[in-house]
């Protein structure tokens, strides 16, 4: 098991009444909801960063439609000119 430390914070009453409430339903510490609840914020933020800085890095390259193409696509929403979106 990894070494784990101590993390002091401040919240809403209305977040630690939550985390209490979630705490008693599950028969689990606050500690484990919080620190649970953490960890999985930050695996979505490392994930949307990383795969924001691949699409840049395919922008960069080239890859991608244009602004151009994309904005002639929206202008054709809800018209007989309507079309499927462009291709990368």
């Amino acid at each position: 098991m990894a070494a784990s430390t101590t993390l002091t914070i401040r919240v809403e009453q209305e977040v630690k009444d939550r985390l209490d409430d979630q705490a008693k339903k599950q028969r689990r510490s606050k500690s484990f909801i919080a620190a649970e609840a953490i960890n999985g914020y930050l695996k979505v933020r490392e994930w949307q960063e990383k795969r924001i800085v691949e699409a840049l890095a395919a922008a960069d390259g080239g890859q991608g439609a244009t602004h151009q193409s994309v904005l002639d696509w929206i202008d054709a929403w809800d018209t007989d000119s309507e079309y499927t979106a462009p291709k990368a």
